[in-house]
């Protein structure tokens, strides 16, 4: 289940290099909103609620490693009689959602469903047979308690599992997350009282469930990510303290074995009801958290690829900002004339505003936001950490929930974020240039971006190590301008690389790895 020696220490070695060029090069930009904001579509709508939606998502090939043609969504839909979990697939294509809807699980009204979350594994080229494919877990009221259930889906089905039964005990069992680890390795993580307790789910077996942490209260909250930095994944939660709330962590280590490393440790204290929620990066930690500075709360940033930094991101005093989630596609580029000064920034968050019993979504990047208002409130918004290929932007597709008429449905919007060059919209590019794809190493897809000065044929092509054409990604007659083009190793092996842009009068070559 986990990569060999000389894999690790390659990869070590690259996400050093990149993070040495972001402390060294801090004006490097990563990624900023581009074009014109999208609308936001109606995903859910009848004589029933629909609560808490959650995207499948993974946090280290941001792109291109999942589903071939769709994103998912699970929510919770509530009618008189039943309570349901629901899936939902947004085509990649068009951006647009298919009108169907895959019911997971039909219980009577008084066994309440609820917060589902989702996980899938990137592997799409020839799975092995009996893979695990994409997890849904969430729980249900039943017998007086809590209980967690969960469904599946292989990779030589065409239809999900009958729902299992995952854990059941005397205590109630909240917040669950499921995430994706390695091969067909998911994790599974709950509040159980004031303890953060997780197991390990593959195709055939379920892991002792552990205790990963104990908090001294038992509203505490936490966020997982995996696949993230230098280790498979990290939690954070809250515990209260003498001065205020700690916000702690601990990563889960890429060692022979899978494991939770010790001890825990303690990256910031703020104020009650922090409520962090990890930034996907390739650098060792960043989040995003509610900080009540004064009164009431505002959305804080912080970092810790060097030195720790945080950083106020909402600075509303009129307002009260909530439930903040952000997705940060690591693409350095060239230095951003209009980054803003000290500030890392993001590839995009989205949270909550709250003005009395008005509340609108605000979407942010750079310095720069926007808001959607509908009627109703606006709540639990979950920001997708892949980007779908919408012309001519990469896209990050937000869900939320509004209320309307007395009942919730679920909305989206698709953000587009320009992962090349920042610059202003009227500059053209002054030389050809072939930029480094990204991520780099990659598995199995990254993207390769390019400039051109003049009008003219180009061609661009990817070689193996002894100079073998394996893939014509371009092949075109093209403007002056940038242009960003994906390139897919599902079918490759690991290693090194080559890529060519070639034009009437000039050449450039880079290399990339392919790392499984």
């Amino acid at each position: 289940m986990c990569r060999s020696a000389s894999s690790r220490q390659l990869l070590a070695a690259y996400l050093l290099a990149a993070l040495l060029q972001w402390a060294v090069f801090p004006n490097y930009s990563h990624a900023q909103i581009g074009g014109s904001w999208n609308g936001f579509d109606t995903v859910t709508a009848g004589d029933f609620d629909d609560l808490n939606p959650s995207i499948v998502c993974r946090n280290f090939d941001y792109s291109f490693s999942y589903d071939d043609e769709f994103l998912w969504v699970v929510f919770e839909r509530h009618t008189l009689i039943e309570s349901q979990i629901i899936v939902k697939k947004l085509r990649k294509i068009d951006g647009a959602w298919d009108s169907s809807e895959v019911l997971l699980s039909a219980v009577p009204s008084g066994e309440d469903q609820k917060y589902p979350d989702i996980a899938q594994s990137p592997y799409l080229a020839t799975p092995p047979a009996f893979s695990l494919q994409k997890l849904v877990a969430w729980q249900r009221w039943k017998d007086n308690r809590w209980q967690l259930f969960y469904t599946t889906l292989r990779s030589n089905d065409v239809t999900w599992s009958v729902p299992s039964l995952l854990v059941v005990d005397s205590l109630s069992n909240t917040g669950v997350q499921v995430r994706w680890l390695t091969d067909s390795v998911f994790i599974v993580t709950w509040k159980r009282a004031s303890a953060l307790i997780a197991l390990f789910l593959t195709p055939f077996t379920i892991s002792r469930a552990e205790t990963v942490a104990i908090s001294s209260s038992d509203s505490f909250s936490y966020d997982i990510m995996t696949g993230s930095g230098p280790n498979l994944g990290t939690i954070v939660w809250t515990s209260e303290s003498g001065t205020g709330e700690m916000i702690l962590c601990r990563t889960i280590s890429t060692g022979s074995l899978i494991r939770f490393s010790e001890p825990e440790t303690t990256l910031t204290v703020s104020s009650p009801g922090s409520n962090p929620h990890l930034v996907a990066s390739y650098f060792d930690l960043e989040f995003i958290y509610e900080e009540e500075t004064g009164s009431p709360k505002d959305v804080f940033f912080y970092s810790r690829p060097v030195w720790p930094y945080s950083g106020n991101i909402s600075e509303d005093p009129l307002s009260e900002d909530c439930n903040a989630r952000a997705f940060r596609p690591p693409v350095i580029t060239k230095v951003s004339p209009s980054r803003v000064a000290s500030f890392p920034g993001y590839g995009a968050c989205v949270y909550t505003k709250y003005r009395g019993a008005d509340s609108v979504l605000v979407f942010f990047s750079y310095g720069t936001s926007d808001t959607v208002r509908s009627r109703g409130h606006n709540r639990n918004p979950r920001i997708c950490s892949q980007m779908i290929w919408l012309q001519p932007y990469m896209n990050v597709l937000v869900v939320w929930e509004s209320n309307r008429s007395g009942r919730s449905h679920i909305y989206s919007r698709l953000l587009p974020i320009d992962v090349g060059d920042v610059r202003g919209p009227a500059q053209q590019p002054e030389s050809f240039t072939l930029l480094q794809n990204y991520p780099n190493p990659f598995n199995p897809a990254t993207i390769i971006s390019y400039q051109l000065s003049a009008t003219g044929v180009v061609r661009l092509e990817v070689f193996d190590p002894l100079g073998r054409e394996i893939s014509l990604l371009v092949n075109t007659r093209q403007g002056p301008g940038r242009q960003s083009v994906v390139f897919s190793g599902t079918s490759l092996s690991s290693g090194v690389y080559y890529y060519r842009l070639r034009t009437d009068d000039r050449v450039a070559v880079r290399q990339m790895l392919l790392l499984k």
